[in-house]
């Protein structure tokens, strides 16, 4: 035996002693354990020659003092000194184990270690094919344009096999896992794939897998006893919903799937437990995951094993068709502004006890929740409050928008009355629409979809959150927000029912919001980039992370003695800065100039006109003015 050899042998006992690590048998002496530590080993060494994967060090040989010359020396090609895996050398190991087990029948292989193995020499392969696959050859596969981001994602989960693609902005997600699918079956690596998805989102994807890739798909559905050999059809892509799948596992058994496409997987955390150990079951070679809300809504549990990547939003709004968003600041009237204030007073006593004791019962949780929504209701009208009269000024701009517009336009709003509303207006003024909204069948959204894209004569798309979740909508310039939802991201998730990949227009975005009202608050709080919950009148009331966001975001706490420095010179700039976003619509603007300027019939001079409540309030406006100006010389 050579001297490098005996050093070899003598640092692979050493090891060996020291820390004792080797395998853990179970009962049957047959199998071992699939995460082997050195705590769980150490009054066990290893019995016999073993490959294992240690889950800090990688896959590590161990060679007990029994081993022979021979296994040592065959060795010495594959792994290093401290009996790690040579870089670059886990692919060739296949060639080792064979040669090690004919020196030793006992030579042994754990089931992670063998996986690791196997796992890298797949990825090897499809590393080498991606070198040879050119966008323009990826591209040939999809039927939409590429953007790069979807290309560097579709490049990203080919390559690593098992992902998860976390963007921060979900336009392209669906087309990036169809890319990839569509690319493993180009190159004979997967056969059938299963998409699993929120029940509403089924039909979209079906439609998705013609429209992209002009794949038929098989959504799986109907009774227990018929969904059990539509698992095993011969068409490529089936579609299956979450709920669904949960219910089937046993039905499908080892069924296997090439690749699965997990899709909007942030959803599993609010979901039973059920559903998440149902996916457990899914045997699959490749597996994508999808999420709407950032790679930190991702079950780790679930997709431990999966890499992930995360594309920022900015990036990938630099790739998409030009998007302009802009505030457009509306005044409430006197009624909404009194409906507001009263629940604005009873939010903020509730919150500012929570912000002093720490403590709020239920049913005050349950009237804290009950103001919230109130001013929400309010901000977009009286009469989704009380029902008894409207007073309200979005759907007046919003109809002056629309008039003073070239092209097509969809109006959303969070609430069904609130579409309904601008539903009636357009009526009134002859302005032909499609309306969409959850309430209504599916397969009539999509028609009133489709008229609204093909018919020249319908100028708008009135969509409810609630109708718009399954739908891909292209051919329109306009968006008009009456109302945003709270937390950011379903905002953007809106959006991109219009703004994605293959819509090829220009979009302008118009985002209303009340002077003075919640809506404010929450606008300049989704600038700061903090996400916050969602209230709706389906919940029932406010956990503590929830009363400690209204504290702090929305400062409805003590009454405080007001401070004429930096608050005040911060309102102003917020002011200025509101005016311009608003001039920066030109009909908001004209209808702006043409309300307060008009010329003086005695003297033919051009004169400014500003309506008031009372001379009260001009001088609380001019004192205020004054504040802002005086802190600045200060």
């Amino acid at each position: 035996m050579s001297a490098r050899q005996a050093a070899y042998c003598l640092k692979t006992d050493r090891y060996l002693e020291m820390s004792g690590f080797g395998c853990k048998f179970a009962k049957d002496m047959k199998s071992v354990t699939s995460d082997i530590s050195v705590g769980a080993t150490e009054e066990r060494p290893a019995r016999r020659p073993s490959i294992v994967l240690d889950a800090e060090r990688g896959l590590r040989l161990l060679l007990p003092e029994s081993s022979s010359d021979a296994l040592a020396v065959a060795a010495l090609r594959y792994f290093e000194d401290d009996m790690a895996v040579a870089p670059g050398m886990t692919v060739e190991l296949p060639a080792f184990i064979e040669q090690a087990r004919r020196i030793d029948p006992r030579f042994f292989v754990s089931p992670d270690a063998m996986y690791a193995i196997l796992e890298e020499r797949d990825s090897r392969r499809r590393a080498e094919v991606m070198s040879r696959t050119t966008d323009t050859a990826i591209e040939s596969l999809l039927r939409v344009p590429v953007y790069p981001y979807v290309l560097e994602g579709i490049r990203f989960a080919f390559c690593s096999g098992r992902a998860v693609i976390a963007n921060g902005n979900t336009a392209g997600n669906c087309l990036t896992a169809i890319g990839t699918s569509e690319l493993l079956c180009r190159n004979g690596m997967a056969e059938s794939v299963l998409i699993v998805c929120p029940t509403s989102l089924k039909y979209q994807w079906k439609s998705e897998l013609e429209r992209c890739a002009g794949r038929q798909a098989l959504v799986i559905e109907g009774s227990h006893i018929g969904r059990r050999g539509r698992y095993h059809d011969k068409i490529v892509y089936k579609i299956v919903s979450y709920h669904t799948l949960a219910n089937d596992v046993r039905a499908i058994g080892s069924q296997p799937f090439d690749c699965v496409i997990f899709d909007e997987v942030q959803r599993l955390s609010g979901w039973n437990k059920q559903i998440s150990k149902a996916l457990r079951h899914i045997e699959a070679e490749y597996c994508i995951a999808l999420s709407g809300a950032g790679p930190k809504s991702v079950p780790a549990d679930i997709f431990s094993r999966c890499r992930t990547l995360s594309i920022p939003s900015d990036v990938i709004a630099k790739q998409l068709p030009e998007r302009t968003d802009v505030t457009l600041l509306v005044p409430m009237t006197r009624e909404q502004q009194e409906i507001h204030g009263n629940a604005h007073d009873d939010a903020s006593r509730l919150v500012s006890r929570w912000h002093s004791s720490r403590f709020l019962s239920e049913k005050e949780r349950r009237r804290l929740l009950q103001a919230i929504i109130r001013m929400q209701l309010v901000s977009d009208s009286t009469f989704l409050v009380d029902r008894t009269g409207r007073h309200d000024t979005k759907i007046g701009e919003a109809l002056e928008i629309v008039k003073a517009s070239q092209g097509k336009a969809v109006i959303f709003s969070r609430r069904e009355r609130m579409a309904e509303l601008m539903a009636e207006e357009l009526d009134r003024v002859g302005i032909k629409y499609e309306y969409i909204r959850g309430s209504v069948p599916r397969p009539r959204r999509l028609v009133a979809a489709s008229r609204f894209m093909s018919a020249p004569d319908c100028r708008v798309l009135i969509a409810a959150d609630s109708g718009v979740a399954d739908l891909k909508i292209d051919r329109t310039g306009l968006i008009i927000n009456l109302d945003r939802p709270w937390n950011p991201d379903a905002a953007e998730q809106r959006i991109g029912h219009l703004w994605h990949p293959g819509c090829g227009t220009k979009l302008r975005i118009v985002n209303m919001v009340s002077v003075g009202s919640i809506e404010e608050k929450v606008d300049a709080v989704a600038r700061s980039g903090v996400s916050l919950p969602d209230y709706n009148e389906n919940q029932i009331t406010i956990d503590d992370s929830g009363l400690d966001i209204l504290a702090s975001a929305f400062g409805i706490c003590e009454e405080k003695e007001p401070v004429y420095g930096g608050d005040i010179i911060s309102e102003g700039v917020h002011f200025l800065a509101s005016l311009s976003e608003t001039m920066s619509s030109p009909e908001s603007a004209e209808r702006l100039l043409d309300s307060i300027v008009a010329e003086n019939p005695a003297t033919g001079r051009t004169e400014l006109h500003i309506p008031v409540d009372s001379r009260d309030q001009v001088a609380d406006f001019l004192y205020n003015i004054s504040k802002i100006f005086g802190s600045l010389k200060r």
